[in-house]
């Protein structure tokens, strides 16, 4: 199990982004959360099965 914690920068808090996140790890399994940061980020703590895995969600997100 690899478990991670990603701050995204730029205009991630419009447009829907957390729920593009939430529907990619849905449908690839990933476990986690993705919330909106006072400094205008957002936090996405991420489980995956393995590094292959984790790196592929990056990719998606």
């Amino acid at each position: 199990m690899v478990q991670k914690i990603l701050i995204v920068t730029g205009r991630v808090q419009e447009g829907n982004y957390r729920l593009k996140v939430k529907k990619i790890a849905r449908k690839m399994k990933v476990l986690g959360t993705v919330e909106n940061l006072d400094d205008g980020t957002v936090e996405i703590f991420c489980e995956c099965t393995d590094e292959q895995h984790f790196q592929e969600f990056k990719k998606k997100i």
